[in-house]
This record gives structure tokens, C-alpha cells and sequence, in this order.
């Protein structure tokens, strides 16, 4: 099966990096008011039932810098499965 993404170092894939947020809306357009309003800046109990609740889970956190980082249930933020660690 081919890889349909571009080799990382040539000029196809620089030309499909997105680099900023005015690039990524110009592909994307904005968020609906559905996404914009499961931005949280904690779990509350309905989200906590949720991802108890799942078999798999990424987490996507973002720092006031505009820094982000991913991680999925298999990693640290798991603890036995079906228990988010606090």
C-alpha cells in the first residue's frame, strides 16, 4: 500500500505544512458553535463518565503560550484501564 502524504523533506509536503491559524481557516473555515463550546478548561462530571467510559481517548491540552501537546489513553494519562489518573 502507497503512502498517500508527501516525502517530509520535499517541496510537496512544505507546500502542504499549514503554519499558522489563518492558514489552517483558509482550509478549514472556522469552528462551529458546537466545537467552540466543548472547549473546557476542566472535566467536569459528564466528561469524567465519558472517558471512564472509553476504550480509547486522546487528550489535547494547550498552554497559554500556544504550545499543545496529545496524549492518549495508552500513555501517562491513564492509570488502570477505564480510570483517568488525577
Amino acid at each position: 500500500m502507497s503512502n498517500p502524504l508527501p516525502e517530509p523533506s520535499t517541496p510537496a509536503a512544505e507546500a502542504a505544512t499549514i503554519r499558522d491559524e489563518t492558514q489552517l481557516r483558509a482550509v478549514l473555515g472556522m469552528p462551529t458553535d458546537l466545537v467552540r463550546a466543548k472547549v473546557r478548561d476542566r472535566l467536569d462530571h459528564l466528561t469524567r463518565q465519558f472517558v471512564e467510559r472509553s476504550p480509547f481517548l486522546l487528550l489535547a491540552t494547550s498552554a497559554a503560550d500556544g504550545s499543545c501537546e496529545t496524549q492518549s489513553s495508552r500513555d501517562s494519562i491513564s492509570g488502570p484501564p477505564g480510570r483517568p489518573r488525577r
